[in-house]
C-alpha cells in the first residue's frame, strides 16, 4: 500500500481490508493518512496487527477487529481522553484480548454495541465499578456481546447493574452454572431495558 492511499477518495464511507496476513499495522496508518473524513465504517478482520493507530480525526461509527491479535484494548484505547468519540460499534471477535482498561468509557463514550467474543476474558466482573469509578464517562451501551469469554460459575448482577439502557446481552458458550437474575428480591429491574438474553 503507498503512502496517502486512499485520500483521493473524498466520498468514502466504508472500508474493509481483511485477510491479508503480512500486512502490518505500519503500512495501513501509511496508507490512511490525509483518509477522507467522511469515512464511518472500517474493518480490518484477520489481519496481522498487533497494534494499531487511528487518526483522532475520523468520524468513524464502526470499527471491527476481530480476527487480529491485540491481547489488550489499551492498544486500541491508549488514552483517558476520547479518543474515538464518534464510535457506536466495536467489534472485538477473537482478538486475544483478556480485560478491560479502566477508562473505556472515556475513550469511546458515545459506544453502544460491544462485541467481545471469544475471547479469554479475565477481568469482565470489574465492568461496573469501571464505570462507577469514573462517573463523568457517558455509558449508551444496549448491546453486549460475551459469547465464549471464558466466563464460568455465577455471575453477580451487579456485573451488569451499570448499564441501564442495555436491551442485548450475550453469555452463550461459556460455563455459568446460573443465569443472572435481572430482578433483585424487591423485584426492582437492575437491567430496566434488557429485552433479549442469550445464555
Amino acid at each position: 500500500m503507498e503512502e496517502g492511499l486512499f485520500q483521493s477518495f473524498s466520498k468514502l464511507k466504508i472500508l474493509k481490508i481483511s485477510n491479508n496476513n503480512k500486512l502490518t499495522s505500519e503500512v495501513v496508518k501509511e496508507a490512511f493518512q490525509n483518509i477522507s473524513t467522511t469515512l464511518r465504517e472500517l474493518a480490518l478482520t484477520s489481519n496481522n496487527f498487533t497494534t494499531l493507530e487511528i487518526d483522532q480525526n475520523l468520524n468513524l461509527t464502526t470499527l471491527d477487529l476481530s480476527m487480529s491479535d491485540f491481547s489488550s484494548l489499551t492498544k486500541i484505547c491508549p488514552r483517558q481522553s476520547p479518543f474515538l468519540h464518534t464510535l457506536q460499534n466495536l467489534v472485538l471477535k477473537s482478538t486475544n484480548i483478556s480485560g478491560i482498561p479502566r477508562y473505556i468509557f472515556s475513550c469511546v463514550p458515545n459506544l453502544q454495541i460491544l462485541i467481545l467474543e471469544d475471547n479469554n476474558l479475565t477481568s469482565i466482573l470489574s465492568f461496573c465499578n469501571i464505570f462507577h469509578k469514573n462517573r463523568t464517562a457517558q455509558n449508551d451501551l444496549i448491546t453486549l456481546g460475551l459469547g465464549n469469554t471464558s466466563l464460568s460459575g455465577n455471575i453477580s448482577t451487579n456485573v451488569f447493574r451499570c448499564f441501564p439502557k442495555l436491551t442485548s446481552l450475550k453469555l452463550d458458550r461459556n460455563g455459568l452454572t446460573d443465569i443472572p437474575n435481572f430482578c433483585n428480591t424487591k423485584y426492582n429491574v437492575r437491567v430496566p431495558r434488557i429485552k433479549q438474553l442469550k445464555g
